[in-house]
């Protein structure tokens, strides 16, 4: 995860559900976010192997 930090991997996070998110919808996350529609400003890619792909593809 892009948000992890060391809590994440000694402490379980509670279930919860967002505002907004769907009925049923739970979350198990120590820095969970408010769903939105909008876009980032730059895309997050956690793989090294999908960022040199996309440097490779990149045609800016």
């Amino acid at each position: 995860c892009w948000k992890a930090q060391d809590k994440c991997a000694t402490d379980t996070p509670p279930l919860v559900r967002i505002d907004g998110s769907a009925q049923g919808h739970l979350t198990a996350c120590h820095f969970p976010e408010e769903p939105t529609i909008e876009g980032r400003v730059e895309d997050v890619i956690l793989d090294p192997a999908l960022a040199a792909i996309e440097e490779a593809t990149d045609t800016h």
